[in-house]
Formats: structure tokens, sequence, C-alpha cells
């Protein structure tokens, strides 16, 4: 991370303490002549209030396989078939955690 994006997120962690109306004057005059501070400022502003918790959880989704998907039992051994869009080419280990 540079500096300067350091500067900016400093600055609009700042600005999100303070009122929506009050913002503008505070990085107008924490900025001064350096628009392009205040507009990194401003865009982290604007991703913040509108990044919401359910946004985070909407990334990723476990899948859950249903009935049609193919399991391994123990024992069963993997054969080269092609699971999804990969091929299984060979066994490199068997095991896991313990």
């Amino acid at each position: 991370m540079t500096d300067r994006y350091l500067d900016a997120k400093a600055l609009a962690f700042e600005a999100l303490t303070l009122s929506v109306d009050a913002r503008e004057a505070f990085l107008a005059h924490r900025c001064g002549d350096d628009t392009a501070l205040r507009e990194e400022a401003r865009w982290l502003i604007h991703a913040a209030e509108t990044l919401t918790s359910e946004h985070l959880l909407t990334g990723w989704q476990p899948t859950i396989p249903d009935d049609t998907t193919p399991t391994l039992t123990a024992g069963e051994q993997i054969s080269a078939a092609s699971p999804g869009r990969y091929r299984v080419i060979r066994q490199i280990g068997e095991g896991g955690m313990g």
C-alpha cells in the first residue's frame, strides 16, 4: 500500500465519524488543493457506506451436494474420472487431518 492510499484511508475513516453535511468541508480543509487525495477519500467513504455485511457474505456461497453428485465412500479408489471441469490424473496421497 502506498502512503497516499493510507492517507486517503485515514481521512475517510475520520470523515465517516462526521455528519454527511460536514464531510465535504472536512475533506476540503484537510486535502487543500490535492484533488486526487480528496477523490480517493470520497471513493473510500462511498464504498464504506454502500458495503454491508450482506455483501461480504454473498461473495462466496458453499455448495451443498445434492443426490446427483457422485461421492466416494471409504476404501473406494479414485479413477481418472472428470469431476466437473477437472480431470483426476493420479492419486498423490491419502489421509487427512490427523
